[in-house]
């Protein structure tokens, strides 16, 4: 097998900026290095830390990162992907190919109710965003999982990531209807933050090695950050006077007063104009400081 045969035969995530000549530095989809394993990896260990011990949760992201490029292994999109790159021996040039929806339909057919929908919606939203369930007009997760003109993407290197461990609903989903259907919802968009983060960590640290290496690693030292909040709005708003500023000085003093309490669901009501966003980042890092929490969403 000659070099342009071997460079055609890699199944490839993303072009190297880089070296956009030269296939054999681009990213490759599967493997130790590939994408998939990459995103599966960060996106289990990021779901681990937001789903702590429900287990059943956890794993849901290590899928959602497994399948979420399912449609990447499709000869159409390895075309588009050299086509976008300027490779010349690879013909014309096509337009975008759909490489979430394979992914979001697998899990949707494999994964036990309400799991399925669970990682369908992680997958078939996220570069685009989360969709509407159901919707005449406009895309809708229904519309994606109907969507029959895909591109073949099965094939043996894509069977080998197909298969999913058995799961089972945590018992602490409990309570009434409209309770499961808001802690599923909550926890849809919580492993959707999952997949979308270890996708876009994973791929700019390769699409974006420099940048990628100023990001802090370990935690974050939130009293410094604090601090920081304080001496920004402080210069920021100097000596503010009047009835607005009086009320909005007395919001952030709650919310500050209230950050040292245990970890729960605090609720911030206050009319627009109150200061609303300032006043709860400065819960959020004084929250964090108090109780050893690792981040701010």
């Amino acid at each position: 097998m000659n070099k342009q045969q071997e460079e055609k035969s890699l199944l490839l995530a993303h072009s190297n900026p880089i070296h956009p000549n030269d296939i054999g530095l681009w990213e490759p989809l599967t493997g130790g290095n590939g994408h998939i394993h990459r995103v599966s990896r960060r996106a289990l260990t990021f779901s681990r830390r937001v789903f702590r011990s429900l287990h059943e949760f956890a794993v849901l992201g290590y899928l959602a990162g497994r399948w979420h490029d399912l449609g990447k292994f499709s000869d159409a999109f390895q075309r588009y992907l050299r086509n976008a790159a300027g490779d010349s021996h690879e013909g014309e040039k096509t337009g975008k190919v759909d490489h979430s929806t394979a992914g979001a339909q697998h899990a949707m057919a494999t994964l036990p109710p309400p799991f399925n929908a669970m990682v369908a919606y992680a997958i078939a939203g996220h570069h685009a965003g989360l969709l509407d369930g159901i919707h005449d007009q406009h895309a809708s997760l229904t519309a994606r999982l109907c969507k029959a003109d895909l591109p073949p993407w099965r094939n043996p290197a894509s069977e080998q990531l197909l298969q999913a461990p058995e799961t089972a609903m945590p018992a602490l989903m409990s309570g009434s209807r409209q309770d499961v259907a808001f802690q599923l919802g909550f926890a849809t968009r919580m492993l959707f933050s999952c997949l979308v983060d270890a996708d876009f960590l994973a791929t700019e640290s390769f699409m974006n090695p420099e940048q990628a290496a100023q990001r802090p690693t370990g935690r974050a030292d939130f009293t410094a950050l604090d601090r920081h909040l304080a001496h920004h709005m402080k210069a920021r708003f100097p000596a503010a006077k009047g009835t607005v500023a009086e009320a909005r000085a007395d919001v952030l003093a709650a919310c500050r007063a209230k950050a040292g309490g245990r970890p729960g669901l605090y609720s911030l009501a206050v009319p627009t104009g109150g200061g609303k966003t300032l006043a709860s980042l400065a819960f959020a890092l004084r929250h964090c400081a108090a109780n050893d929490l690792d981040r701010v969403i």
